[in-house]
C-alpha cells in the first residue's frame, strides 16, 4: 500500500502505510505489524514518536499508542501480538477519522504535545496526560448457573456430574478506562490457556468429568492476564454411583473373579481330560502287560518244552533225527522273537534307558555268537525319558536290521554302537570294517539292496518315525547306518 509517514526510531525505520499497517525494517530484516498483531487498524495514516519511548499512531479508526519496547520483542520474536492504547470514549471523545490524503497530517510542538489532523477537525495529545498510571480493574464473578438454573452463589461449588452444562457469569469495573479493560478467564484443569472474554460476561463449560477444578478470571489493561487474575472459585464435579472409585474397584474385582473361575474351569477341564487319558494309559498299560505276562508264561513255556522234548526224543543218528534238529532251531528262533514282542508290549520298559539297555543286550550276544567284537559308547547317564512302544520297537527292528546285515554279508571283525542324545534329538550310529557296499549306498538299486540287505526297509521305516536313515561306506572300508530321531514329538518326561 501507500506510504503516509516515515520516522527513524532507534535505528530502525518505521513507515506507516495505507493497507500494511505499520511496517519496521532494521538490519535487512522487515517486520510487518497489523491488524493480526493487535493494531485497531491497517490503514496506517500518521506516525510520530515521543519522548516517553511510545509512537503515536493516527488511523482510519482514531488515534492509538504503541510502544516502542513492544515493538522491538516482537520483531525479535519474543512476543506474539501487541497490546496498544487506543484513545476513544475513555477520554471523551467519539469516533476520530484521521487524514491521510494531505500532509503533513502530524506534527509535535515545543510542549511535547502531539497534533493529529482529523476529519472532526485538530486533536491534540499530551503523551504525559496519557501515560499516566490507571488503578486496576477488578473482576468478579457474580452468578452461577447449572442447566440454565441459577445457584446459590459460594467459594466452592459441589455439582452432580450428570449436570449438562455449567455457566459462570461475571463483571469487571473500572471507572476510569473501561473500554481499554480485557477480562479473561479459564477453569484450571480443563482448560490449557488463558480465554479473553472479548466483550462477554459469562464463561460455558459442557458436562465436566468427576474431579476439582478451579476457575479464575482476571482484569488489565492489555497486561498478562496473571498480573490481573482478582476472583476464583472451586468447582467440585462428584461423580456418579456406577463413576465412583469403589464401583469401579468393584467390577475390577468381579472381573478379576470371573477370570479367576474361568481359567480354575478350564485348568479343571484340562486336568479332568488329562486324568482320563491318564487312566487310559494305565488301562492300556495293564492290557499289555497282561498280554506280555500271558505269552511268556503260556506260548515260552510251550516253545521251551518243544525245545526240550526234541533235543531228547530220538538218537542222534536215527531217520528223524534232522527235523528234530530242524524244529528245536525253529523252536528256539520262534522264543527269540517271542522275547522281542514281550519286551515290546511290556509297558516297564516304555523308556529311553530300557531300550538302551535292550539294544546292548541283544548287540553282544548275537555279535559275540558270530565271533564279532562289539564295542558300545553309551552316557553314562540318560535322561528319564518315556518312549512309546511303537517307536522304540521300530528304532529296535532298524538296529537289528543293520546288525543281521553286518553279521550275513559284511564279513567285519568289529562293530561299533554309538548312541547320543543332544536336544532331544536320538542319533544311533552302527559301524563296521567289512567289506563295504560297491555304489554308493543312497542309490537303493544296488545289487545287494535288491537282494533284500534292508536298507530300503530302513529309510522307509525311519521316514515313518519322522527321522532319518543315512548309510555310508566305502568298498573295503566298512559301511555306517546313522538312525536319527527327534523325541520331543514322541516322548513325554518322566517325572
Amino acid at each position: 500500500g501507500a506510504i503516509n509517514g516515515v520516522q527513524q526510531i532507534d535505528g530502525a525505520l518505521w513507515l506507516a502505510t495505507a493497507s500494511n499497517g505499520l511496517v519496521v525494517t532494521q538490519g535487512g530484516r522487515i517486520l510487518r505489524v497489523g491488524t493480526a498483531q493487535g493494531l485497531p487498524d491497517d490503514n496506517i495514516t500518521q506516525l510520530m514518536p515521543d519522548d516517553l519511548g511510545n509512537v503515536w499512531c493516527g488511523s482510519s479508526r482514531g488515534v492509538f499508542r504503541v510502544s516502542i519496547g513492544d515493538m522491538q520483542r516482537l520483531f525479535r520474536g519474543e512476543m506474539a501480538t501487541i497490546k496498544p492504547l487506543r484513545l476513544g470514549r475513555d477520554e471523551g471523545l467519539g469516533i476520530i477519522n484521521c487524514q491521510g490524503n494531505y500532509g503533513p497530517g502530524v506534527a509535535r510542538s515545543g510542549d511535547g504535545r502531539i497534533w493529529f489532523a482529523t476529519r472532526q477537525g485538530v486533536l491534540a495529545v499530551d503523551p504525559r496526560t496519557e501515560t499516566r498510571v490507571l488503578p486496576q480493574p477488578l473482576a468478579r464473578i457474580e452468578q452461577l448457573r447449572a442447566d440454565d438454573v441459577a445457584q446459590p452463589m459460594t467459594r466452592r461449588w459441589v455439582v452432580e456430574a450428570s449436570t449438562h452444562k455449567l455457566e459462570l457469569r461475571f463483571s469487571s469495573l473500572c471507572l476510569s478506562a473501561p473500554s481499554r479493560v480485557d477480562t479473561y478467564y479459564r477453569l484450571v484443569g480443563f482448560d490449557s490457556a488463558w480465554t479473553h472474554a472479548k466483550g462477554g460476561s459469562s464463561a460455558h463449560y459442557p458436562q465436566l468429568q468427576p474431579g476439582s477444578y478451579r476457575f479464575e478470571i482476571g482484569a488489565s489493561f492489555g497486561g498478562h492476564p496473571e498480573a490481573g487474575r482478582t476472583d476464583q472459585l472451586e468447582i467440585v464435579i462428584v461423580p456418579l454411583w456406577w463413576q465412583t472409585l469403589w464401583f469401579r474397584l468393584f467390577v475390577a474385582m468381579s472381573l478379576a473373579t470371573l477370570l479367576g473361575m474361568v481359567v480354575r474351569l478350564w485348568s479343571n477341564r484340562r486336568l479332568r481330560q488329562r486324568v482320563r487319558n491318564l487312566e487310559r494309559e494305565t488301562a492300556v498299560a495293564r492290557v499289555r502287560e497282561r498280554i506280555a505276562r500271558d505269552i511268556h508264561d503260556e506260548v515260552g513255556a510251550s516253545l521251551t518244552r518243544i525245545s526240550l522234548l526234541t533235543q531228547g526224543g530220538v538218537a542222534p543218528d536215527s531217520p528223524g533225527s534232522e527235523n528234530l534238529r530242524r524244529i528245536d532251531e525253529t523252536a528256539r528262533e520262534v522264543t527269540l522273537a517271542l522275547d522281542e514282542i514281550v519286551w515290546a508290549v511290556n509297558p516297564q520298559h516304555d523308556t529311553l534307558e530300557g531300550f538302551v539297555s535292550y539294544l546292548s543286550d541283544f548287540a553282544q550276544k548275537l555279535l559275540s555268537a558270530a565271533q564279532i567284537r562289539c564295542r558300545l559308547q553309551i552316557p553314562a547317564s540318560l535322561p528319564t525319558l518315556n518312549l512309546p512302544s511303537e517307536l522304540r520297537h521300530d528304532l529296535f527292528l532298524c538296529c537289528r536290521e543293520t546288525l543281521n546285515n553286518v553279521v550275513k554279508h559284511a564279513g567285519a571283525s568289529e562293530v561299533c554302537i554309538q548312541i547320543s542324545l543332544t536336544a532331544l534329538t536320538l542319533v544311533i550310529t552302527l559301524s563296521d570294517n567289512g567289506r563295504g557296499l560297491r555304489s554308493p549306498p543312497r542309490a537303493v538299486q544296488d545289487d545287494r539292496i535288491r537282494r533284500g540287505h534292508g536298507l530300503q526297509n530302513l529309510q522307509e521305516r525311519m521316514t515313518r518315525l519322522g527321522g532319518t536313515c543315512l548309510v555310508g561306506s566305502t568298498e573295503g572300508g566298512g559301511t555306517t547306518v546313522t538312525l536319527t530321531v527327534t523325541l520331543s514329538g514322541n516322548t513325554t518326561r518322566i517325572p
